[in-house]
């Protein structure tokens, strides 16, 4: 039997089947490491690779921002613990995971702002009044090690705490032929501890602490018509550091009429990265030059260094009537303060520094309420107001001698109204149908590097975007719970979509509103034929339109970029219980394949990618006292871009893109022991 799964996906838990929108849950700890292994199964979440940790983004359903233009214009925010993270830190190693709910369609009403294509809620394990220790080691190709070491430590029954430590790290992969080296190695620590105290049977405190280093050789972009891509012609290497820390405290109290929650969140997040901004492969395929031409290492190089300090704090209430309405209130507020220094000396840039101080204000008050009008059929309302202050502090120094150097600053304000209104009925106790009316929207904002202040002009900005979402869909389990199902079918209509479009001069993107309509179909089903024997499968069918534009590079009629028209996956887990050396346990295997069609990388669809297939293997035996397994991961060794931007027609006429390559085969085996009290 398929179990019934309690979500928190409106801020309070309730039946999976109850909740009147796409919504995915990932609890298998070995899908949950990374944004990647998460957006591999489910439908309509698209994980979009800039080459570095703090550029790449994730869309849903063809909603959503498709660079980080600015330091908060996410359209999907990511909360660890009721925490949201700042932009730069979401793609970040996960572990000791509960679980993952990727929440699909506008979820401003609740979950807050920027929510305008969905949020994804990731929570971590609490402490537990057992006694226990679990060590994880795994050995592989490309000289990959991970450790693993959790603590779980009781102090009385009112007081448990835990802690957690992963140390992950891999050689390269991709080839430099000038280096003579293979970028993409990696070294990363993570950290994090959690106190539970419950001092009378209605209060509990939880406080949280996360921590890491990230230290990395990441690509920025490789000759996509490479015919040996991926390769690289660098004169420096790259390299990349980033610190994240963060931290939380909740509150929760049994009230008389409410429970009463206060999360008060901490999030800072600091990184350096240094890039040789000229492969010679990239630029012998535009001027028609030798790759040795560009090899110097005083020229052609940018140096970014980012730091985000982020305060937030949430109060709600949560209640229910004698007619059993539910209902949610609360208040927020976020400030963040942010810098972003980029010294750049390229072709393409200017010999000269940006340097851009941001700071935000946001407070918001919102509430939801769910209304029983029969045994099997009930209403849901919410709304949400939201006022920000935003301000850029912004200089440009030359470098050069030849230009001068200019300063300016900004100041914005934006004030979005947002909601949801649904309608759900029973069809049974556990399978319900729904219809969704969602609005959401992101806030307006000014860019990480406004080039316009380099030639005397004020800063840029862009307008606050919005998006009405439609959907109707049905979830629940048949066949005494040995089958479930969910599907939905939707329609977004977006004014002012934030999307990058890319200019030769100055060698990057420039936020433009456009507006687009996006609508599709999603499916998930799972099976449980036989015991121990699991089928499970997922797809997305999207078709995306931008329908009107303010700017002659993008004309209307083209496609979204990053939201492929075809996506799916299918997986197969089998278990038998099996003992070894006298311990009960079982082995198990699974196989997991992942398809993901053919999609435009840009707003100007210069640039199509075919679709690829990825194939994860993994087999092993599990008990209580320990587990040992193999895994391989792209098992057919697929070489394939996971995203791309076109630059420029090239010196024979060919286009020149920069190509950004997907996880080469991964294999290992890994043992994990656990010990505990009994």
């Amino acid at each position: 039997m398929i179990e019934t799964v309690i979500v928190t996906a409106r801020k309070v838990e309730e039946p999976l089947h109850r909740v009147p929108f796409g919504i995915s849950i990932v609890d298998d700890a070995r899908d949950i490491r990374e944004i990647r292994r998460v957006a591999k199964n489910v439908p309509g979440l698209n994980f979009a690779e800039a080459g570095v940790r703090t550029a790449n983004t994730v869309n849903i359903r063809g909603v959503g921002s498709f660079l980080p233009l600015s330091f908060e214009d996410s359209s999907v925010p990511f909360f660890v613990d009721g925490v949201p993270l700042p932009l730069g830190a979401i793609d970040l190693e996960f572990f000791d995971i509960s679980r993952v709910e990727v929440l699909r369609g506008p979820q401003s009403s609740v979950f807050g702002r920027n929510a305008q294509a969905g949020a994804i809620n990731i929570t971590t394990n609490n402490p537990s009044s057992e006694r226990e220790m679990a060590i994880g080691i795994e050995r592989g190709n490309l000289d990959q090690a991970l450790g693993t070491l959790l603590l779980n430590l009781p102090a009385s029954e009112s007081l448990a705490a835990r802690f957690a430590a992963q140390y992950s790290t891999r050689d390269g992969d991709i080839p430099d032929l000038n280096l003579n080296d293979n970028a993409r190695d990696q070294d990363v620590l993570n950290l994090q501890g959690k106190i539970a105290w419950t001092p009378d049977g209605d209060t509990s405190v939880l406080l949280g602490v996360r921590t890491g280093s990230y230290q990395e050789e990441p690509v920025q972009g490789l000759l996509l018509e490479n015919p040996d891509f991926p390769q690289l012609f660098l004169d420096t290497p790259t390299d990349f550091e980033s610190r994240p820390i963060g931290g939380s405290v909740r509150v929760d109290r049994a009230l008389a009429f409410a429970n009463f929650t206060s999360i008060t969140g901490f999030e800072a997040f600091e990184s350096e990265l240094s890039i040789d901004d000229s492969d010679g492969l990239v630029f012998e395929a535009l001027t028609g030059l030798p790759p040795i031409v560009f090899n110097d290492p005083t020229a052609d190089f940018r140096r970014l260094d980012q730091a985000t300090t982020q305060l937030s704090q949430e109060i709600r209430l949560v209640g229910r009537l004698e007619n059993d309405t539910a209902w949610i209130t609360g208040l927020e507020f976020l400030t963040t303060d942010a810098t972003y220094d980029s010294l750049s000396n390229t072709q393409f840039r200017f010999f000269g520094e940006f340097q851009n101080d941001f700071e935000t204000d946001s407070y918001a008050v919102y509430g939801e309420v769910t209304l029983p009008i029969t045994q099997r059929f009930q209403v849901a309302g919410g709304v949400r107001a939201t006022y920000e202050e935003k301000s850029l502090d912004a200089r440009f120094e030359d470098r050069s001698g030849t230009a001068e150097s200019f300063s300016d600053d900004g100041e914005e304000t934006f004030t979005l109204y947002t909601g949801r209104f649904s309608a759900i009925y029973d069809f049974t106790d556990l399978a319900s149908g729904f219809v969704t009316i969602a609005r959401g929207a992101k806030s307006g904002g000014f860019q990480l590097i406004d080039t316009d202040l380099a030639f005397g002009f004020p800063v840029g900005e862009f307008d606050s975007a919005h998006t009405w979402t439609y959907e109707a869909g049905s979830r629940g389990s048949l066949l005494d719970g040995g089958f479930a199902y969910s599907a939905s079918i939707f329609f977004n209509d977006t004014n002012d979509e934030h999307i990058p479009v890319f200019q030769l001069v100055p060698f990057q993107g420039i936020v433009e509103n456009l507006d687009t309509e996006t609508y599709g179909l999603e499916v998930e089903l799972a099976a449980q034929p036989v015991p121990g024997l699991t089928f499970t499968a997922a797809l997305s069918l999207l078709e995306t339109e931008i329908t009107e534009s303010g700017t002659a590079m993008v004309p209307a009629g083209n496609e979204v970029p990053l939201a492929p028209a075809v996506s799916y996956s299918l997986g197969a887990r089998y278990e038998h219980p099996l003992a070894f050396a006298s311990l009960p346990g079982s082995a198990f295997g699974d196989v997991q394949y992942q398809h993901v069609g053919e999609r435009t990388m840009d707003a100007e669809n210069n640039l199509n990618l075919d679709s690829f297939n990825l194939i994860n293997l993994r087999a092993g035996w599990d008990s209580k006292q320990f587990s040992v397994y193999a895994f391989i991961d792209n098992a057919a060794d697929e070489v394939y871009p996971a995203s791309a931007f076109f630059i420029a027609q090239g010196s024979t006429g060919g286009p020149v893109s920069f190509g950004f390559p997907g996880r080469p085969r991964l294999y290992g085996v890994g043992v994990l022991l656990r010990f505990a009290d009994g």
